[in-house]
């Protein structure tokens, strides 16, 4: 192991730094202009940064190599100080360092493909020099000549452009902070539980900030220490970053310098309160629970984060790249800590262009997570002829969580604007209220404005995507607010909202009180409302309280691609009469365009001007669907999700008289839930006596065609071991106890006969998957035979039922049609469904139809059970099916629709599977 610095090494190393400065200084040509690192030289564990520094301008914001130094004690191939250059250089995203002992150096160039340090080249002239460090003294002028080669020839690769300079500042915002976490997570984490296990505040503490943060931040974190852990260092980063780069600008943030000489993370706050007193930008500089509970480790290297800051002076960046580093450092902390939801720019500054009327307008974004909302808002302001002061008055921003406050400052802060107090609280959205007083300190002058809350103009906001039915949430707060609204809407309109609602439909029902009279809701919700029982209660109370304005979704890929989660907009006005439902048309918008090319000032303006002009400017950008709520109504009496009303649907009203109800022909039920497939479905049939043992189809992918084959074999007994014993059917008794003591919840929920699953007695006629990709269609089964619970059942409700001419019209392009048309897509891509939904779904009357026109549909279908079902895009293309839905739409006397029925259909399968191409195979 190498030995680490001490103080007479550390004075060597900062004789070098000066000796290499000095050399430098007459060479006007080099590249090099200076070294540094004398205060990044200490005797800590883990130190973060290279011994000496080498840079590329005066003020020391370029970085050029970096190198390791020890004593010639120290040999110059020793692992752990080869390792240490090596993990020094890469914190700094440098691909090259110099090694020195005195005796030796060596110069290491890191290799474009391999990404692995090699040496370049090696300098053996002061060999002689012995291990004794007295002799460093005795041959400096031997040294000296060495250190001025190794200069010459490092110079000389700078020259031929083998490596580019690093910006300090902007190094340090796009990825420092991210190793800097990751190395260190686990050690705060280790903290915390230690303490938490002394101090029973603590750990409550951290078990209620992590049930409420972890449904909509630190996604990828289980462990709540660690995830808060990742907070407390982000904290730490991100206040010493603000404070050096608002050192220009308020003399108060100089005491940010004294923070490396602090003896301990408590006293070292007193800097940030002392900034906070002076300027205010308490959103960034705020204390946060725990914030002082690290180890003393990550303490030193915190202090040298903040050395290395002061040293490479980076306050001497221009405003250009002052505003490049602000928007690095969100960017960052956004990966760092804020999970899978962070709007997209483009995004955000779409909907506040559709939301905001007037730039005067109050605007507030009550989940403002990092802040994307707020700064578009700002901008949009500013670019409308808004002055800075004026915008920023207008724009309130609040998170009921603190840290994401913290980004949402800097998200705001512009290099020109550090003097305009930004207006940013915590709060719960559901605390937020009309009249309540908040107070911002003015960065100017110090003064504290206290501010009023005003009714808003617009809220626009991407809502928390927590799933309220599910328990996902265990704050009393939170509870209580629900009920709260639950009660209030049920008093108001006589509707009780669902106990699945979602969060955000809670939070959206409140906004309603935030608003001025006729004031725009515009929020990003996901698309789960679109076809639940649930959505539909709380659409329609929606209706009572706003009017609709438009609903948004995307027409490819997902807004947000690292989550399975699929999302639209709901652009909303304020109604002040919630005594009956708006009566206005509702508008479908679908953006054809990747967020990236909003970018395009000529796409961004058709596609907001699509919406404020109400009107198709180019389809190819944004299609627009407009139906009454009379249509709305009717087509939902159809089974119809409200995702259908993206496309053209309208022909259903040609043709609902054409049909019925699947239930009034089926009973519609939802396979096999087993809790364990591993005892129920046996690999070997012999393992179980055969009177227990049921023919089942396990997969929907098993289903090639449109005649089901049972895949596997199911195995289940209403019998007690007793009985079985008593029937002589020991073995399957036997096969049973074998698992007594791996049984799961699930399969312990049965009841006392635990292998006895009553799903036996139903037996399938016809069959579909329960959540279809590509593939749509109903098999039928030869003989009845059990179904797993990712497929839908159906058996016939009396015997006269003719369900050969079923199954064919359920396959028919209409028939399947209602398969596509009642779901709404997941994250995944694949359809989302329920067995309510195919239960009250709708197929084509059989009994309206001629013996004649039965036989010619059966003769077609025949062609098309002989054959593999394929993926719809090529089903509907080939000539047996194209011929078979000719002879139904023919019955029915509805030829001329086929064209509009199968380009929505192909839209709405398009447009779905787009949004899940990322998670699929």
């Amino acid at each position: 192991m190498a030995s680490k610095l001490n103080f007479n090494e550390r004075s060597w190393a900062i004789q070098l730094i000066q000796e290499i400065s000095f050399y430098v200084k007459n060479k006007p040509d080099f590249k090099i202009k200076t070294a540094g690192g004398e205060t990044t030289v200490n005797s800590g564990k883990n130190v973060m940064f290279p011994d000496i520094l080498l840079f590329g301008d005066e003020g020391q914001s370029l970085v050029l190599q970096g190198w390791e130094i020890k004593m010639p004690n120290v040999p110059i191939d020793d692992m752990a100080f080869v390792a240490d250059a090596f993990r020094k250089a890469d914190n700094l995203a440098l691909n090259s360092t110099v090694l020195w002992n005195f005796r030796y150096a060596v110069f290491y160039v890191k290799d474009s493909v391999s990404g692995i340090f090699k040496p370049a080249k090696k300098w053996d002239n002061s060999s002689f020099i012995s291990s004794d460090r007295t002799d460093v003294e005795l041959y400096r002028q031997d040294w000296t000549q060495t250190l001025h080669e190794v200069i010459d020839e490092v110079n000389r690769f700078l020259v031929l452009g083998y490596f580019r300079p690093i910006n300090i500042g902007e190094k340090f915002a796009d990825s420092i902070p991210e190793s800097f976490i990751k190395n260190n997570k686990t050690s705060v984490a280790e903290n915390l539980k230690e303490l938490a296990k002394k101090d029973s505040s603590s750990a409550n503490f951290i078990d209620l900030w992590f049930d409420n943060a972890s449904a909509e931040y630190v996604k990828d974190e289980k462990d709540p220490f660690c995830a808060y852990a990742k907070v407390i260092l982000l904290d730490w980063i991100n206040k010493i970053l603000f404070a050096h780069i608002l050192r220009p600008h308020f003399p108060a943030a100089e005491k940010i310098i004294d923070l490396s000489s602090k003896q301990n993370p408590s006293q070292a706050m007193d800097i940030f309160r002392h900034i906070t007193l002076k300027c205010d930008f308490y959103s960034v500089f705020r204390e946060i629970t725990l914030e002082e509970k690290i180890p003393e480790i990550v303490w030193e290297q915190i202090k040298e984060i903040n050395s290395l800051l002061c040293r490479t002076k980076i306050t001497s960046v221009n405003q250009r790249d002052m505003q490049t580093l602000l928007e690095n450092s969100v960017k960052t902390s956004q990966r760092v800590i804020t999970g899978l939801f962070t709007t997209d720019p483009h995004l955000a500054d779409f909907l506040v262009r559709i939301a905001v009327e007037n730039v005067k307008d109050a605007v507030i974004d009550p989940c403002c997570g990092t802040g994307t909302f707020v700064r578009a808002a700002v901008n949009y302001k500013m670019e409308r002829g808004l002055s800075a002061d004026e915008a920023y008055k207008t724009v309130f921003a609040s998170d009921r969580q603190a840290f994401p406050l913290q980004i949402s400052g800097l998200s705001m802060l512009s290099s020109d604007t550090v003097n305009i107090p930004e207006i940013i609280f915590q709060k719960n959205v559901f605390d937020i209220r009309t009249g309540d007083k908040i107070d911002i300190v003015n960065p100017e002058n110090g003064d504290t404005l206290n501010i009023n809350i005003p009714l808003f103009d617009a809220v626009i906001s991407n809502l928390p995507f927590v799933d309220f039915c599910r328990n996902n949430t265990k704050n009393a707060d939170d509870i209580k607010h629900k009920k709260r609204i639950s009660l209030s809407i049920k008093e108001k309109t006589d509707i009780a909202l669902s106990d699945r609602s979602d969060y955000y439909m809670y939070i959206i029902l409140h906004i309603w009180n935030m608003l001025k009279n006729g004031g725009t809701a515009c929020v990003i919700v996901s698309n789960s409302w679109m076809s639940t029982a649930a959505g539909a209660i709380f659409f329609k109370i929606l209706n009572r309280f706003f009017h609709v304005c438009g609903i948004i979704k995307s027409g490819g890929a997902r807004w947000f691609k690292n989550a399975k989660i699929i999302t639209t907009v709901l652009l909303l006005k304020k109604k002040e009469d919630y005594r009956h439902e708006s009566s206005g048309n509702i508008c479908f918008y679908m953006l054809k365009k990747e967020l990236c090319e909003l970018s395009d000032r000529k796409i961004m303006n058709i596609a907001a001007g699509t919406i404020l002009q109400n009107k198709e400017i180019n389809t190819d950008v944004m299609t627009r669907r407009e139906y009454s709520k009379k249509e709305i109504s009717e087509l939902e009496q159809l089974n119809i999700s409200y995702n259908a009303f993206f496309y053209d649907i309208s022909w259903l009203n040609e043709i609902k008289e054409k049909l019925t109800h699947i239930k009034q022909r089926f009973t519609v039920f939802r396979g096999a839930k087993t809790g364990q497939d591993e005892i129920f479905i046996l690999q070997d049939k012999n393992a179980v006596d055969i009177p227990y043992l049921f023919n089942m189809l396990r997969n929907s992918k098993s289903c090639e065609s449109l005649i089901a084959v049972p895949d596997s074999c199911f195995v289940s007994s209403d019998k007690t071991y007793e009985e079985l014993t008593k029937l002589g059917h020991n073995k399957t008794a036997d096969y049973f106890k074998s698992f007594e003591d791996s049984l799961n919840k699930s399969v312990l929920q049965h009841g006392k006969i635990w292998y006895h699953l009553k799903e036996t007695t139903k037996k399938a006629h016809i069959v579909t998957g329960l959540n279809p990709d590509k593939r749509f269609f109903f098999s039928k089964f030869n003989e009845p035979a059990c179904i797993n619970q990712r497929l839908i059942g159906f058996i016939p409700k009396h015997s006269k039922l003719d369900i050969d001419i079923c199954h064919a019209l359920l396959n028919s392009i209409i028939g399947i049609f209602f398969i596509e048309a009642s779901g709404f897509g997941r994250g995944d891509g694949v359809l989302d469904l329920s067995k309510d939904k195919f239960e009250n779904s709708f197929m084509l009357n059989p009994d309206i139809i001629s013996a004649e026109n039965k036989k010619n549909i059966l003769k077609a279908f025949s062609v098309l059970k002989q054959r593999k079902i394929l993926p719809i895009e090529q089903e509907l293309e080939m000539p047996d099916r194209i011929k078979f839905d000719y002879e139904v739409l023919k019955a029915y006397n509805i030829c001329g629709l086929y064209g509009r029925i199968k380009q929505s259909f192909l839209e709405m399968v398009s447009t779905r599977r787009n949004a899940g191409s990322v998670f699929r195979e």
